[in-house]
């Protein structure tokens, strides 16, 4: 006979498998073991397969995670892992897990073939980088605007026409690529973006340069089509912003 856990039970497991310490970790092992929860060991084969589409710091190696090892040194990999890399498009849904992982700040979904970015990225608040290079994406959700935190966008080698207005909303950007694509004009309002430090926009078809960019004092490296946009442009960019490398 099989127990089911209550919503409070389940979320104090989630608790304790959330926690950093081994020993609360092991408790909530125990504590599925002994209610003998149907779907255990589909949850820590799917923990598995997140490790090794995890990446941590202080582990370069994922063939260190073999199946002898303990449960309870995959989860803590898990809740230690800072950053995040899909691989495969079907495993989007991996992102939906926010109760395992506690410290990710950076997601990678490199050359996924997506047109549109699945919501579960609201669920990381306190993510500060985003990898969605080689895509298939023409424009950015409203919903993107309210990752507090985000300070790298990487929207290089996209479908992207017209400059994504949303990134406007997002004052803390200090790193955002838009190479490759096929934007034809920068916004008014860039100026708006204070903090930002890179700025590349290389392989686009932009001819001319609003003269609010000027206003970026912050800006330390920037990547343009220098042959498309005037050089007098270039010279009053040079001038305004003196400590900035123009590519």
């Amino acid at each position: 006979m099989h127990y089911m856990l209550s919503a409070l039970e389940l979320e104090n497991l989630h608790h304790l498998l959330r926690s950093s310490a081994s020993d609360s970790i092991q408790l909530a092992l125990n504590l599925a073991k002994s209610a003998k929860i149907r779907s255990w060991d589909a949850l820590y084969k799917e923990l598995i397969h997140i490790c090794k589409s995890s990446e941590h710091p202080k582990i370069m190696d994922f063939s260190h995670l073999e199946k002898g090892r303990k449960t309870v040194e995959r989860i803590l990999f898990v809740n230690a892992a800072s950053s995040l890399t899909v691989r495969e498009k079907n495993r989007l849904g991996l992102l939906d897990n926010r109760l395992h992982f506690n410290e990710i700040k950076k997601i990678q979904c490199w050359d996924l073939g997506l047109r549109s970015l699945p919501e579960c990225f609201m669920l990381y608040k306190e993510l500060e980088e985003l990898n969605l290079g080689n895509n298939c994406l023409r424009q950015l959700p409203d919903w993107l605007k309210k990752l507090p935190e985000l300070k790298k966008l990487n929207l290089i080698a996209n479908e992207f026409s017209v400059f994504p207005d949303i990134v406007l909303e997002m004052p803390l950007l200090e790193d955002l690529r838009l190479g490759v694509n096929q934007i034809k004009e920068l916004p008014k309002g860039i100026g708006c973006l204070q903090n930002l430090k890179h700025l590349s926009l290389t392989d686009n078809k932009i001819s001319s340069l609003p003269d609010s960019i000027f206003e970026l004092k912050n800006l330390k490296t920037i990547s343009l089509e220098k042959k498309l946009i005037p050089k007098e442009q270039i010279a009053q960019l040079k001038a305004a912003i003196p400590n900035c490398e123009i590519y």
